[in-house]
């Protein structure tokens, strides 16, 4: 499930719904496309982020004096108000990817059976794991457009925030700023307290990674509910209402597991390893939550649509 693969790539044998599907998506449908599509959206903001990022420490490396602080200044103030933005687009593109994941889903499979299109379906020698993967990875890649938005906006949110760390500066005793030099810094901190640094950079690492991946999972769990809504619940309204509930108890469930693991592990571990064990804890039991509701999603729709009115 949490495999970082494209829809196309969870599809282990040719499914000849999924391809039938495929032929009613209008734009992105191929793996290609959607490739080339997302490598765009995610490289976009990375270039021009680090080529202002570059840009602002060439002109504070040619210019003197007391003009440092004022590149310093205006370097300060563009960031801040970026990460102001990416605050309000994180939250805007994360209810998005939520709704549009619902939407794509909750009228799918109830859709064909009102038409009468699923009671010949199942006169196929198709499996139902057969049909409803078919769905699921159609819904996926529907929804992939308005992820990789999400997804570029996190990342973008890192790089801005890691660029933001970039001066040093203390205007308080000696008056001086200058640009942070990260690997300098992080070769002498690796050289006096290697274990420390080492367990920083892990954390670092496997924050930033469940950070910027977690829509993904998020989007895979979505999906398989709605399909499993929709082919238990023939009320439109009640389905829809019923994904929303799952949307707001996953994201209340985010911040439920990570306040609880770290209240206990700021209580009962070592403070230099409660960071690594509570973050580690923590992503481990939303990527378990994740996969169980997925695969209940998903075994429930297959009993579901393939049950005998």
């Amino acid at each position: 499930m949490f495999a970082l693969k494209m829809p196309y790539m969870l599809l282990k044998v040719p499914n000849p719904v999924f391809n039938s599907e495929l032929r009613r998506v209008r734009r992105l449908r191929t793996a290609e496309s959607l490739t080339r599509y997302s490598r765009i959206v995610l490289l976009v903001p990375f270039v021009a982020i680090m080529a202002w990022w570059l840009l602002s420490v060439l002109a504070f490396a040619q210019a003197a004096g007391v003009q440092k602080f004022a590149i310093y200044h205006t370097f300060d103030n563009i960031t801040s108000v970026l990460l102001t933005v990416i605050v309000f687009a994180t939250l805007i593109t994360a209810l998005a990817v939520d709704l549009y994941a619902v939407a794509v889903t909750i009228n799918s499979i109830r859709h064909e059976m009102a038409a009468g299109h699923w009671d010949l379906l199942r006169l196929t020698p198709l499996s139902a794991k057969t049909c409803i993967a078919a769905k699921h990875g159609i819904a996926q890649i529907r929804v992939w457009r308005v992820l990789a938005l999400e997804v570029a906006v996190r990342m973008s949110g890192i790089i801005i925030l890691i660029a933001w760390r970039t001066f040093d500066y203390d205007f308080w005793w000696n008056s001086y700023v200058r640009v942070w030099p990260l690997f300098d810094e992080l070769g002498r901190s690796f050289q006096y307290h290697p274990v420390a640094s080492a367990t920083n950079l892990i954390l670092s690492a496997v924050l930033v990674a469940a950070y910027i991946t977690e829509p993904l999972w998020r989007m895979r769990v979505i999906t398989a509910f709605g399909l499993a809504l929709s082919a238990s619940v023939r009320n439109l309204t009640f389905g829809a209402l019923s994904a929303l509930a799952l949307v707001i108890a996953l994201h209340v469930a985010q911040v439920a597991i990570f306040a609880v693991v770290i209240r206990f592990g700021n209580a009962f571990l070592p403070y230099r390893v409660a960071a690594l064990l509570e973050i580690g804890t923590a992503t481990a039991i939303l990527m378990f939550l994740y996969r169980a509701v997925h695969n209940a999603a998903l075994n429930y729709a297959y009993r579901k649509a393939f049950h005998a009115e």
